[in-house]
């Protein structure tokens, strides 16, 4: 039975949901840990010495070495633009181990390698950029990304946005960029409004894209927020040429939500499967657990034969927030899973709890798994 998760959309949050403030001794949390932290604030100047997140990462033959794109903000960025997002820029660290990465100076303001487009009147990305994911696909890397433009989103499919989504910035949209080094890329105008791949009209966002190629054509998945109903949705596109987009709907399950998802999922990274188990293709997502209130967003697994429809690999998720004094006790999110030697990595974009005030507040992560199985993720600790 194919089932779209736009059937499941109810009041979890309200309805059964249990609030953080119950948890004895949270108040009194502080960050005091750094496991897992690998990319935090950058130096004062970067492009990055604000805010970073949505980690993607290449290995890159030519260099021998890894290459990890995210997004970022920095300290000088415009207020009032999205400020629940660290969208701003895109920007690049190098590794030699997929451990320790050096921050790579690239062509543009605070050395980033894209930033939002001023030059084009009405672009869909005018005000700030956020990472999807980078691929190679017949002789050039392809960059996935979202953008949002000017626009404060009011009123969305006739329903009034809730406040804290009336900013500029915030109606984004998903757009594809090419490259031939990986550093200077060029834009595909899209064939949608500002040059975007999908429209995306009836939702307040459409963001958190990544994109993988079949054999036969692009598919994008992305996640798409409505405002008539606090749920997650992970929206489908399909394309020959990355300029003109096919809509194919919401995603589609061979099984109900579990736990972890009843909220939706606002993440997800799809590679070809690297285990001996499940189907060709490998989603690691991360899916918002509408029982707690705010959502806990913690980190699975599915499979798919044919890249569409999908099947839970496990019955529990493979990773969650860190301890409540680590640096991302508040949740995990853009999770992207690769292999180096006899392992697996995994990095993610980690924030702390909203009562830990010390920093570091967010930044990207690791937790390596060793096997086959997925099932034992830990987060290496400093000096490591």
């Amino acid at each position: 039975m194919e089932l779209s998760r736009r059937k499941f959309v109810f009041n979890a949050a309200a309805a059964g949901s249990v609030s953080m403030l119950g948890f004895p001794g949270l108040a009194k949390a502080q960050v005091t840990r750094q496991d897992g932290l690998i990319l935090g604030k950058g130096p004062k100047g970067r492009c990055d010495d604000a805010k970073n997140g949505g980690p993607f990462v290449v290995w890159r033959e030519d260099e021998q070495l890894w290459w990890l794109y995210y997004y970022c903000r920095s300290t000088d960025f415009p207020e009032g633009v999205a400020p629940g997002f660290g969208t701003g820029s895109i920007a690049l660290a190098k590794s030699k181990d997929a451990m320790n990465w050096e921050r790579f100076d690239g062509p543009l303001k605070g050395g980033a390698i894209m930033v939002p487009e001023k030059e084009t009147p009405g672009a869909f990305d005018s005000e700030a950029l956020g990472l999807g994911n980078v691929i190679y696909h017949d002789g050039e890397w392809i960059m996935t990304y979202f953008g949002g433009d000017s626009v404060a989103p009011e009123i969305v499919d006739g329903v009034e946005v809730h406040e804290g989504y009336k900013y500029k910035g915030y109606r984004c949209r998903p757009g594809m960029a090419r490259s031939k080094d990986g550093i200077n890329w060029t834009r595909i105008k899209g064939a949608s409004v500002g040059g975007a791949s999908v429209s995306g009209e009836d939702y307040i966002y459409s963001a958190f894209p990544t994109t993988f190629h079949d054999g036969e054509q692009f598919v994008m998945y992305y996640t798409a927020l409505s405002p008539k109903v606090a749920y997650w949705d992970t929206r489908v596109a399909v394309s020959k040429n990355l300029v003109d987009w096919e809509e194919k709907g919401s995603a589609q399950w061979k099984q109900e939500p579990k736990r972890w998802e009843t909220q939706g999922i606002v993440t997800r990274h799809i590679i070809r499967n690297p285990l001996s188990v499940g189907g060709k293709w490998l989603k690691v997502y991360a899916g918002l657990d509408g029982r707690f209130f705010p959502a806990i967003r913690q980190v699975a697994l599915a499979t798919s034969d044919d890249g569409f429809l999908w099947d839970h690999l496990y019955d529990e998720p493979i990773f969650g927030p860190g301890s409540i004094n680590n640096w991302d006790g508040g949740g995990t999110a853009y999770p992207h899973i690769f292999p180096v030697g006899d392992n697996f990595h995994m990095v993610y974009y980690g924030f702390a709890n909203k009562y830990n005030k010390e920093e570091p507040g967010r930044g990207i992560g690791l937790a390596i798994s060793n096997g086959e199985d997925m099932k034992s993720f830990k987060r290496p600790r400093p000096g490591s």
